[in-house]
């Protein structure tokens, strides 16, 4: 094979390794992208879900609370109020999500209350302040309060209460921050935030692996398109909070100025997807070294022959020298033999100029 014709050879088969690999690394890039996409998908179905519930776990806990107030208004305004406590012993007031139900009066002295110790005065509590502020206010969930007296957490669900149109105080009933969110956060994967955030941006609940947390803070309104924005790109975004990057997913609470939040943690989430990039990056590298070695021993053959031609040529050359440099006639005969191995004739296959002319040829 002449040399252009190795080089062009060679050229081909580079080219066509460059080709596959390239080819290669577009099919790679897709189908990491496509596992991506379906592993995100799945992650933020599922966080949709979670936060569906817990909206709705969120609603009917707070109805059955509210109700507590209810109650205990529409008796007060009766004048039929009996004591609080022996609502409670009857029933009337259920213990499974109330933790204690009070009522203050317009100074903000507790007049009566379910609990066997209590704050005496709680004039001095945002919540408060804020029925006896706000004339059109009916009922708020105020944010995770501490009992000052024996320490008990519990988010204030409270109602106005009204002498005519001036304030007349109010009831509050409590639930504890754990009977929005621990129960979910059991069920979800390690690292995952389910959390109730308050319009004002407070949360009343946040459950991260077991640990019930509240008060960090966290603008609605942000936490909102942050989660269009992952749901839009499929990345995730790191929690002002705590600094890990997750999926979130927030749903608005029926009838109550609160928002289920769920953030999944996406080291963890993506674990799978991880396994399998690893996997197929690997076996990409694999083909990738292998078409590069045979690039290469391509490369190396080609060379080989380059070189074996020079020297042939070299040979040649010299060759062509000596002989051209006697003084003699000089000439290479071949012999002709028949299938028997006897000699026939002999061909002259070079010879020099000397030798040449001698013939006229």
């Amino acid at each position: 094979m002449h040399l252009p014709r190795l080089r062009t050879a060679q050229s081909l088969v580079l080219a066509s390794i460059l080709l596959v690999l390239g080819l290669l690394t577009l099919e790679l890039v897709r189908t990491l992208q496509r596992e991506y996409d379906t592993e995100v998908t799945e992650i933020l179905s599922a966080s949709d879900r979670t936060a569906q519930k817990l909206a709705s776990r969120t609603t009917e806990v707070f109805d059955r609370v509210n109700q507590a107030t209810l109650l205990v208004k529409y008796l007060k305004d009766k004048g039929a109020l009996p004591p609080l406590a022996s609502l409670r012993d009857a029933g009337v007031i259920s213990d499974e999500l109330v933790q204690f139900v009070y009522v203050a009066d317009r100074q903000g002295f507790v007049i009566d209350t379910t609990a066997g110790l209590s704050a005496g005065n709680v004039a001095d509590e945002e919540f408060f302040k804020r029925h006896r502020r706000e004339t059109d206010l009916d009922v708020a969930i105020a944010p995770v309060w501490v009992d000052p007296i024996d320490g008990t957490l519990g988010i204030p669900v409270t109602r106005r209460l009204s002498d005519g149109n001036s304030f007349d105080g109010l009831v509050t009933a409590t639930v504890h921050p754990g009977a929005l969110s621990v129960a979910y956060a059991r069920t979800e994967d390690k690292g995952t935030a389910i959390g109730v955030l308050g319009a004002d941006g407070i949360f009343r609940s946040r459950a991260v692996d077991g640990k019930l947390t509240h008060g960090e803070r966290a603008e609605p309104v942000r936490l909102i398109d942050r989660s269009a924005e992952v749901h839009r790109t499929g990345m995730p975004i790191k929690s002002p909070i705590d600094g890990v990057s997750r999926f979130l997913s927030v749903v608005k609470v029926d009838k109550y100025p609160l928002y289920a939040v769920v953030a999944v943690d996406a080291d963890n989430a993506l674990s799978t997807y991880r396994h399998t990039r690893e996997r197929v990056l690997s076996w990409a590298a694999v083909f990738a070294a292998c078409a590069l070695l045979a690039g290469w021993i391509v490369s190396v053959q080609v060379r080989r022959l380059e070189a074996s031609r020079r020297r042939t040529q070299k040979a040649e050359t010299a060759f062509r020298a000596t002989l051209e440099g006697s003084l003699d006639a000089v000439t290479i005969l071949a012999a002709e033999r028949n299938a028997a191995g006897a000699l026939q004739d002999l061909t002259v296959t070079d010879c020099n100029s000397l030798a040449a002319s001698l013939v006229g040829r």
